[in-house]
């Protein structure tokens, strides 16, 4: 174990996997949480903070990471919005299989959203934005486009969803 002093924080490098794993292993499942929300916390306010000196660098090189933590952090709402923007620019620079694997990442998230609204209208912002995507891997007249498909039009058909607004962004 290599501890290097960086800032006001420590950081630790693990000379072996198996290493980093007892580490992992011996905390709690609650203070593993815990670490995963700070980190997304601390991750979303300083590339936050970088956007307004650099306009290309800053929060979007670090959606997938804040998916990731948020998610473990026990926050699905912010975990399955920064797995859209991960889709979203994934699907943009042609990283379709990434893409997908974010789709399924955010799809599993929205079963930890309490309000069913709320899940059903975020589940279909999920499918249109992994739509190209999975098109452009599976092909248009795939079974997985199909059956995408037939969800987000039974998800748009709620009352409560706001499907017009998910098509436009």
């Amino acid at each position: 174990l290599i501890s290097v002093a960086q800032g006001s924080g420590i950081r630790f490098a693990f000379s072996h996997e198996l290493i980093r794993q007892a580490v992992i292993s011996s905390l709690s499942p609650t203070r593993r949480q815990s670490l995963h929300f700070e980190i997304a916390t601390a991750t979303e306010r300083i590339y936050s903070a970088a956007l307004e000196t650099n306009p290309r660098g800053g929060l979007r090189n670090h959606v997938a990471d804040l998916a990731h933590h948020y998610g473990l952090g026990g926050d699905p709402h912010k975990a399955v919005k920064y797995c859209l923007r991960s889709i979203r620019q994934l699907t943009e620079i042609g990283s379709f299989a990434e893409a997908i694997a974010q789709f399924a990442s955010g799809l599993e998230l929205t079963h930890q959203i309490p309000d069913e609204n709320r899940r059903a209208d975020v589940e279909l912002d999920l499918r249109i934005a992994v739509s190209g995507s999975l098109g452009d891997i599976k092909g248009l007249a795939s079974m997985e486009i199909e059956q995408s498909t037939e969800r987000a039009m039974v998800l748009c058909q709620r009352p409560e969803v706001h499907w017009e607004r998910a098509w436009w962004t």
